[in-house]
Formats: C-alpha cells, sequence, structure tokens
C-alpha cells in the first residue's frame, strides 16, 4: 500500500501520468525517453498510483489519469482493469475522475476503440504527417510500416472525437516536409488541430533556422486560408493558439511557468517513483541527475516538500536569463519546458536560445494572422 508520508502538503495534485511502460513498438529518432528498456507497471502499483492522487487532490472533486509510455497501449491489459475500478474508487471517494492517452495507434484495434468511446478517453494521437517521414522518423521494431492501419484509426477516432490533436514531431532533417504532413492530415485524415513540435532545435544551425522561416510563414497562412471561408474546416496550431490567448487576455501579468509540472501535475513509474511531468526520468538520465528530481516514491517514507516548493515559487520573472530581459516574449514565455530545459541546458529555469528564436518567430506569427482573421480566430480559440 501506497504510504501516507509520500504525499505532498503544499499543494494538490489533480493531474498525474502514469509511465505504463519505458517499452515501445517503434524506435523514434527523437524519443526523449531514451533507451527502451522492458519495464512494465503491474496492475498493483497502477492501482496505488490511483489511490494515492485520490488523497494527494485533496478537496478537489476533479481528477485525471494519463497513461504513458514508452506506448502504453502495449500494456492494454492493465488499462481496461484499472479504469473501472479508478471510477468506482473515485466515486467513493465523492471524486469524478477522466482518462486520457497518447498513442501512435499501431496498436489499436476494434475493442480499445469501443472502451475509448465507453469511457471517453482523451486521446493525443502521434503522427509525424506523411508515410515517407512516419517511417522515417519514427521506423518500428519489426521494420513494417503500419501507417495504413494508423490513418484508419485516426480516422475512425476523429469520428467521435473531431477535436483531437495530431502531434507531430519535427526534426531538421525532414522539416521542409511539414506542410505535406499538415496538408495531408487535414484535408485526407480530417485533423483540425495540431501539436507541432521541434526535437532537434537546441542543434538547428542557421542554414536550419532560414528553412524554418519559409516552413513557418506557410503553415501561418495555411492556417489563415482555412478560416478565409467561414467554414469549420479550419486549422489550429498549437502555438499559435497559445500565444492568441495570452494575447486576448491583454494583461501586464507576467506568467510564471509554461505548465503545472511539478505543481498539480506529477508523473509515476512503474515502480512508484514520482516525478515532475513524464519526461523528468529521461531528462534527469540524459544529464546524469539520477533520482536526484525525482519527488520520492508513493510507497516510501518521503515526499520531497523542498523540491516540491521549488515548482511551485518557479517565476520567470525572478529565474529569467540576462537575455530575456529585452524580449518581446517575456511577459508571455514561462521559461519554457523545464523538463526540456533540463535536458537542453542543464537547468530547469534557463531556455535553450535557439528555443527562445523558434518560439519569437510563433509569435510574429501568431500576430500577424490576427492582424489578418483576428475575430474569427479568437472566437475559435479562446
Amino acid at each position: 500500500m501506497y504510504n501516507l508520508c509520500s504525499l505532498p502538503i503544499l499543494n494538490s495534485i489533480v493531474n498525474l501520468d502514469l509511465d505504463l511502460t519505458d517499452d515501445c513498438n517503434m524506435r523514434c529518432v527523437y524519443c526523449f525517453k531514451g533507451e527502451k528498456k522492458p519495464h512494465r507497471m503491474s496492475i498493483s502499483v497502477a492501482k496505488e498510483a490511483v489511490s494515492w492522487l485520490i488523497k494527494a487532490s485533496a478537496k478537489s472533486t476533479s481528477i485525471n489519469i494519463n497513461f504513458m509510455g514508452g506506448e502504453p497501449l502495449l500494456e492494454w491489459d492493465v488499462i481496461e482493469q484499472l479504469v473501472p475500478w479508478a471510477k468506482q474508487i473515485s466515486e467513493t471517494h465523492g471524486k469524478s475522475i477522466s482518462f486520457s492517452l497518447t498513442t501512435n495507434l499501431t496498436l489499436m484495434n476494434e475493442h480499445i476503440r469501443s472502451r475509448f468511446d465507453e469511457w471517453n478517453f482523451g486521446v493525443l494521437m502521434s503522427i509525424d504527417g506523411t508515410e515517407e517521414v512516419q517511417n522515417k522518423q519514427r521506423p518500428t521494431i519489426d521494420g513494417i510500416s503500419h501507417f495504413d492501419g494508423m490513418m484508419h484509426w485516426a480516422k475512425s477516432m476523429l469520428r467521435t472525437r473531431p477535436q483531437s490533436d495530431a502531434r507531430i514531431t519535427i526534426t531538421a532533417r525532414y522539416a521542409d516536409k511539414l506542410m505535406d504532413g499538415v496538408r495531408f492530415l487535414h484535408d485526407t485524415i480530417g485533423f483540425r488541430n495540431f501539436v507541432i513540435a521541434p526535437a532537434d532545435i537546441s542543434v538547428w544551425d542557421h542554414k536550419d533556422k532560414n528553412k524554418w522561416l519559409d516552413i513557418s510563414r506557410d503553415l501561418r497562412n495555411y492556417v489563415i486560408e482555412s478560416y478565409s471561408d467561414n467554414s469549420s474546416n479550419y486549422v489550429n496550431i498549437s502555438v499559435f493558439t497559445y500565444y492568441a490567448k495570452e494575447m486576448n487576455e491583454n494583461t501586464n501579468v507576467i506568467r510564471k511557468s509554461t505548465c503545472g509540472a511539478g505543481k498539480g501535475y506529477l508523473m509515476i513509474d512503474y515502480v512508484g517513483d514520482i516525478w515532475g511531468c513524464h519526461r523528468f526520468d529521461g531528462s534527469c538520465d540524459s544529464q546524469g541527475y539520477g533520482k536526484r528530481l525525482s519527488f520520492g516514491n508513493i510507497f516510501n517514507e518521503h515526499f520531497n516538500h523542498s523540491l516540491h516548493k521549488c515548482f511551485l515559487d518557479m517565476d520567470h520573472a525572478r529565474t529569467k536569463h540576462d537575455r530575456c530581459s529585452n524580449c518581446t516574449l517575456f511577459k508571455n514565455c514561462g521559461g519554457g519546458c523545464p523538463a526540456a530545459n533540463l535536458e537542453e541546458t542543464g537547468s530547469i529555469y534557463i531556455q535553450n536560445e535557439n528555443r527562445c528564436w523558434y518560439n519569437n518567430v510563433m509569435y510574429s506569427h501568431t500576430k500577424f494572422i490576427l492582424n489578418k482573421i483576428g475575430n474569427r480566430f479568437v472566437h475559435a480559440v479562446c
């Protein structure tokens, strides 16, 4: 049973990633988890993690479990046992529980598909665009392309959850294929919403940046065109919607951080170790930190309240780098993803300069979009 002394006391936890496995049936060239290992979470650890969350959520009446990996569908048997139990146990404590999952779609079948609708799962679909890019950036361990099957299930999922995101990871090598991928996923598959994430941006050189200026301009114009006919067949890119919301709020308050990682949102891995989010175990490994940035373990008599306070007190205005002072994004930035910062600069507070550059480019495109289609865009995303 989880240990009561492993619970936080400074802030309630309402969102929890469960890393069901470190393993995956793909070998993506950019994976932040690093070397794949056959670690898997038992149903007993998963249940204790849910019980821990119920207690850690204190007086909050709504909690969320997000299944991660590796590829979480490798552990479908754990998910199928856990969800009904978690619903029942949450209800007995006066809480509603929701579920989400990030998947590469290669292990989907009709049974899993029906369960997702039955349980009202939120699903983030990880697809890198066209079949060419998908197969080169995300090779499978069996060497077989599963692209047609993935597209079948993507279309199926969109029929009942049309606002679902496609997560596209871009690398410098295949960045010039991005627009082909977005057009295909929008026009042929039916995605309207995209999360586009640069994977290797810390090593982009001058040539890569110049290429991105052209690509991102095309992306911006594609968004504008999608709104031009007043139909519902629009395209939204998460970074544009993020900055549009920030600008629409028109506040002088400086965003302290970018997300709830390490605050009201944590991750529990297969042995019960507690981390700031699903990226921190991999980032700590790559930087040689080991478990120094772990909050503890749900079965042990300790929770690192000092580390928790560091995350809760994270304040971009106070921890900013020297170059932040004259940056146009200073108010809206939040200091970047702390896990990515750790991996790229060795500090959760310092963002890689290339990532700062990227964000400024995307911010300027958002301003252009608002100048062109302001009311329609703001109404759709804000």
